[in-house]
């Protein structure tokens, strides 16, 4: 059977404090590789999800920056698009600015 320290073993432990910091020096050499690998790891994912997504940017950029384009030259539809007291009205005058991106 297992024997229980006795008071004085536990006390020995506890003044040296040398315990706790050679358990958080194994802690820090097993979870360092780790946490270096999963940082990796989140990286490689990030630069896949960037390099995926670059096609669809370049379909959508000119679209964005054209509809930007047409909301500069007529703030009055932009104006009405954001703030028309209804919906079908707001949802009209974004249709209308979508379609004159489009045209260009």
């Amino acid at each position: 059977m297992n024997k229980l320290p006795t008071p004085e073993e536990i006390q020995g432990r506890l003044d040296a404090g040398e315990c706790a910091e050679a358990i958080r020096q194994e802690l820090a050499a097993i979870l360092k590789p780790a946490a270096d690998a999963l940082i990796e790891l989140a990286q490689d994912i990030a630069h896949a999800v960037g390099e995926a997504l670059k096609p669809v940017m370049d379909l959508i950029n000119p679209i964005f920056i054209n509809y930007i384009a047409v909301c500069r030259d007529n703030p009055k539809w932009f104006h009405l698009s954001r703030n028309a007291r209804k919906a079908r009205t707001r949802k009209k005058w974004q249709k209308i600015l979508m379609m004159e991106a489009l045209k260009r």
